[in-house]
């Protein structure tokens, strides 16, 4: 029932108590779906203000809530409180579009953001933290939209914190800061994946420093294996600093049997530009280590440490096989001559 039609008065008429209950339920459901409508934030948040956990700035000037999805605009910037505590965004989502941006910042130790169904879609998330500490991400979710989206490490190391990360576009992670701190890590600790076209890239632009990306040893990333050629994690940019992967946890590769062509070989991490570290609890779900020359257990591919390629083994010709074969028994033929 349409809430703003009029109908006749319900009092001292059969049944009218329940066609009045019917009527208000019908009213509440109304009111309820037009509230969860999307809300977008409609100004930025100035230093000092915010609208994670208030109503400050978004279109529906209620602070977010359950039943609705929020996002972030270009040109827009979504700051986090800068006081001390934890702090939670209530909305069912989070989604900073192109051109918009989110800044974490708060004056406590290694403060701990939930967001959940948070997603860059061609966004930037800008960890400000400036306190001593590793400020964390928490949530059910981070995503990367095929669109793609900015990491800045400006102020400090950020921590994806038992959060599922979904990369199906290029995040690129960079360090604005000027004053010379390369030590800021994006680190990555939960379950993760990179889609065929997913790509994370650390670069060095301009007066900013280097940036660092930590998988550490209770991660696992799946990786999507696409066209041949295909580069998921690499670093751009000359420096003297250097631009580092720390690799501790396990990366596990989908592969099908379309892939299985002699000659195709995938950069799972090129570390031109960058310094790759290959930690002790590094791990390829399937694959044996041998040396840091990692093979399938059906013997079809091999990872190269050094060179961070992926690739199709190449399988003997017949006669090879045949001439290994032969040599096989002569050698056998002759220790039986000399018994």
């Amino acid at each position: 029932m349409n809430p703003k039609t009029s109908v006749p008065n319900p009092f001292f008429r059969p049944g009218s108590y329940a066609r009045l209950a019917i009527a208000l339920a019908a009213f509440a459901g109304y009111t309820a779906v037009s509230h969860a409508a999307p809300v977008t934030l409609t100004a930025s948040d100035a230093n000092g203000f915010t609208s994670f956990n208030t109503g400050l700035n978004w279109s529906d000037t209620f602070a977010p809530s359950a039943g609705n999805d929020y996002s972030v605009g270009s040109g827009l910037t979504l700051r986090t409180p800068a006081t001390t505590g934890d702090f939670t965004f209530a909305g069912d989502s989070l989604t900073i579009g192109a051109g918009g941006a989110i800044n974490t910042k708060s004056s406590t130790v290694g403060a701990n953001f939930t967001i959940n169904n948070f997603a860059l879609d061609g966004g930037s998330l800008n960890n400000s933290d400036n306190t001593v500490g590793t400020a964390k991400i928490s949530g059910n979710s981070f995503a990367v939209t095929s669109t793609g989206g900015t990491l800045n490490l400006v102020n400090g190391p950020l921590e994806f914190a038992s959060t599922a990360t979904s990369i199906n576009g290029t995040l690129n992670v960079i360090n604005s800061s000027t004053s010379g701190n390369n030590t800021y890590n994006a680190i990555f600790d939960g379950i993760g994946s990179f889609g065929t076209a997913g790509q994370l890239t650390l670069t060095k632009s301009g007066a900013g420093s280097s940036p660092r990306v930590t998988f550490a040893l209770t991660s696992l990333f799946t990786f999507d294996i696409g066209a041949s050629g295909t580069t998921y994690l690499s670093a751009v940019g000359s420096s003297t600093r250097a631009k580092i992967f720390t690799l501790n946890g396990t990366f596990d590769f989908t592969l099908g049997p379309e892939d299985l062509v002699l000659g195709n070989s995938w950069n799972i991490i090129n570390p031109e530009n960058a310094t790759v570290t290959y930690g002790g609890t590094f791990a390829i779900g399937g694959f044996t280590d041998n040396s840091g020359v990692w093979t399938s257990s059906d013997g079809n591919y091999q990872f190269d440490q050094p060179t961070g390629v992926l690739s199709v083994v190449p399988v003997p010709e017949p006669s090879t096989l045949a001439l290994g074969a032969l040599g096989i028994g002569l050698l056998a033929i002759r220790k039986l001559s000399k018994i």
